[in-house]
């Protein structure tokens, strides 16, 4: 896998983050019926040829969507590569991120790559995105990028990193997003809006694939999320927590966009 042009140096900051390796935090979660087969996502996380610093696995200590006692994959044999965190609240999907933040270095040279537990993913993947780190530090990128009602979303499925400098206000964003029974589904949304709030690119690293390729393959149970949503189709929960979003931060978004006055400070 090829990495991208680098940039001409801006500045002092740009030129110290590109002669240096980013540390490099993987963030996943999983359900009960995706216990059995992590391992095979964990493995090709670890077996990237540029390693992980540590792979945060957040199981909630209890789900809102699955009843009874959890017990957590045993994560021992990965000698503390794997470490795995217990928080109080299921978050869903968004477990991975909300469930890691507060363990999260605060060091500017740190990247977190949100990553799926239904999924092996290509050697290069983690390279890739500490090229980008390294030319863009203030971006996040991810290898799937969409347009939704105006907004660039990153696919955590398809790997999504993120500068943990970009996430100092994202524990207040979440703790009003939990509040909208919708988004608690769609954790690439509402992550991608806030890094819209705090004027973070997502870059799309597509382009470094070769055509007709996934950065990932399938090989857990694909469909638990849709089985969770039951019948409520999965374009009418992204619509119902867009309009949350955008009623809750601003209903002056638009013009905001429109003037190039996008967003939260970090």
């Amino acid at each position: 896998m090829s990495g991208a042009r680098v940039p001409a140096v801006k500045d002092s900051a740009q030129a110290a983050a590109l002669s240096r390796s980013p540390r490099l935090i993987v963030c996943m979660t999983s359900t009960p019926p995706r216990f059995a087969g992590i391992a095979r996502s964990l493995d090709s996380l670890l077996a990237q040829s540029v390693q992980p610093e540590t792979i945060f696995l957040s199981i909630p200590k209890a789900y809102r969507r699955f009843e009874g006692a959890v017990c957590p994959p045993d994560v021992s044999a990965y000698a503390g590569r794997v470490v795995l965190l217990r928080p109080d609240i299921d978050d869903g999907p968004g477990t991975k991120l909300i469930g890691a933040l507060a363990h999260l270095p605060r060091d500017p040279d740190c990247l977190a790559v949100l990553a799926d537990d239904d999924h092996v993913y290509e050697p290069g993947m983690l390279a890739a995105f500490a090229a980008h780190f390294r030319q863009s530090p203030g971006e996040a990128a991810s290898f799937h990028v969409y347009r939704y009602r105006g907004l660039d979303v990153g696919q955590g499925a398809d790997g999504f990193a993120i500068p943990v400098s970009r996430l100092r206000h994202l524990e207040r964003f979440h703790r009003t997003v939990r509040k909208n029974a919708a988004a608690f589904y769609v954790d690439d949304l509402w992550t991608s809006y806030y890094l819209w709030l705090t004027r973070t690119p997502i870059a799309s690293l597509s382009a470094q694939l070769p055509s007709g390729r996934l950065i990932f393959r399938t090989v857990n149970d694909a469909q638990a999320l849709n089985r969770e949503t039951g019948r409520q189709k999965r374009s009418r929960v992204m619509r119902g927590a867009r309009r949350f979003l955008c009623w809750r931060f601003g209903i002056a978004e638009t013009p905001r966009r429109l003037a190039g006055r996008t967003g939260w400070k970090v």
